[in-house]
């Protein structure tokens, strides 16, 4: 069995939100066990709602030379207001793209 693990935040969990606009999370939680993919995300995030409603999700592996993209996205959240355990690390984006001005991932099918 092949294992492969991320030891910080290099994949792009991309789900939809409930006003159908992507929502995107820069996870480094994530095991790949041969055909299967383990998550490892907290419940107070916008990604495991939008899961439980719709359950579907795109990774994307980050290239090396975009961490630094990836790690400006990782203390930004969907979910507002930012609960009071979060606030001292996180702050509202609704739009996860656009602080960065890169356009969404494309998914290869």
């Amino acid at each position: 069995m092949s294992i492969l693990y991320f030891g910080m935040p290099v994949v792009l969990l991309t789900t939809e939100n409930d006003d159908e606009t992507a929502n995107i999370a820069p996870i480094s939680c994530a095991w790949v066990l041969g055909q299967n993919v383990v998550l490892g995300l907290g419940d107070a995030s916008r990604t495991p709602r939008n899961l439980a409603v719709r359950p579907e999700l795109v990774l994307n592996v980050a290239v090396p030379g975009l961490w630094e993209q990836v790690e400006r996205r990782a203390p930004l959240t969907g979910v507002d207001p930012v609960p009071e355990s979060r606030r001292a690390v996180y702050r509202h984006e609704p739009d996860k793209f656009a602080p960065q001005a890169s356009p969404p991932p494309t998914s290869i099918s």
